[in-house]
């Protein structure tokens, strides 16, 4: 076993963010109401999601963590109206927290997610995500994610990164239906197949945003941006002393630097994206996200029949597949290389 990379702080100004990051979890985590919880096994992962209305895309979410061994979900409900929390009591293996407070203030749900590393701390490992983000990984579905885990504490890994990838159906994506009989990627099975760029940044400490500069899929691809790549995001963690500093990156920020190991299938094209674009104006949204949502709100005004399908688009099918395919090539790779130069 190979001796397991540092990651310490490094300098006082990144002490001070850590501090003031563990300081707002202890703040927010004291008003976040614990309605159902159970004791860890140490030998237990646990997917952390925030959630507010999300009782449709939630049963699709736990069939697919589950399926890749997944015993142990612990939920944040920000105050949902749509019987999400009532679904969620009735789901055994789900931990239930509540916190009706405004998610911005709470960075965008880190500082609850940030409370729960510490109550998770007995965890094996520990995985970020949002309700509509399906992850695949290398030697998925044969592979668990708790193997997987496992093989990358091996090569001495603290995290591990993912690059987003935006999925979608061949029809309108208003015509795109979330329905409970059928997978999510049966209806939205297409990925940009060209496109995509990763880049390390120059200099992360001139950045308030450390991570992996990663552009592309269907919406820069139809929009345009000369803005920041968003797609990388950090959502494993394997050991203890590594905190959300926002929703896509963690800290230390040098855990934010490793090529991507996962994939995660984003599916928010769909028909339920409309209820999305009823919430860009709630704050709920980071200001990547909120400018996507607007581009997106005003092109389907324009045109309700629109799609992203095009003639680059190509179907998953397999994770060793999807490697192959141009998304992939220099964005992804197994587990056990080395950080970009």
């Amino acid at each position: 076993m190979t001796e397991k990379q540092p990651h310490p702080l490094d300098d006082a100004r990144l002490a001070r963010r850590v501090e003031t990051l563990k300081e707002g979890s202890r703040l927010h985590g004291a008003t976040l109401r614990a309605i159902r919880t159970t004791p860890i096994v140490q030998s237990q992962g646990v997917v952390l999601c925030n959630v507010k209305n999300e009782r449709q895309l939630l049963p699709h979410f736990l069939n697919h963590y589950r399926s890749v061994g997944v015993s142990r979900f612990a939920f944040v409900d920000n105050g949902s109206s749509d019987g999400t929390l009532a679904f969620l009591l009735d789901q055994a293996d789900c931990d239930v927290f509540q916190h009706l407070g405004n998610l911005k203030a709470a960075l965008f749900g880190m500082a609850w997610k940030n409370h729960l590393l510490s109550r998770y701390a007995d965890a094996a490992w520990c995985f970020s995500a949002d309700v509509d983000e399906h992850a695949v990984h290398d030697g998925w579905p044969a592979i668990s994610l708790d193997e997987f885990a496992a093989r990358l504490r091996e090569t001495g890994r603290c995290a591990a990164t993912a690059v987003m990838v935006d999925m979608y159906g061949r029809d309108a994506i208003a015509n795109t239906r979330v329905a409970g009989s059928r997978r999510l990627l049966d209806a939205c099975p297409y990925f940009d197949g060209d496109g995509y760029r990763i880049a390390m940044p120059a200099d992360w400490r001139t950045s308030h945003f450390p991570r992996l500069d990663v552009r592309g899929g269907p919406l820069r691809r139809v929009f345009g941006s000369d803005g920041p790549g968003w797609l990388a995001k950090t959502p494993l963690i394997l050991e203890p002393d590594i905190v959300f500093n926002d929703p896509h990156t963690v800290l230390p920020p040098i855990l934010n630097f490793d090529l991507p190991t996962i994939a995660l299938l984003h599916f928010r094209l769909t028909d339920l994206l409309a209820q999305r674009l009823a919430r860009v104006s709630d704050q709920a949204y980071t200001q990547g996200s909120l400018g996507e949502y607007q581009d997106l709100g005003l092109k389907l005004r324009e045109d309700p029949d629109f799609t992203f399908y095009y003639s680059g688009s190509v179907r998953f099918q397999s994770f060793e597949r999807f490697i192959e395919k141009a998304v992939i090539c220099g964005v992804l790779r197994p587990p056990g290389g080395n950080r970009p130069a």
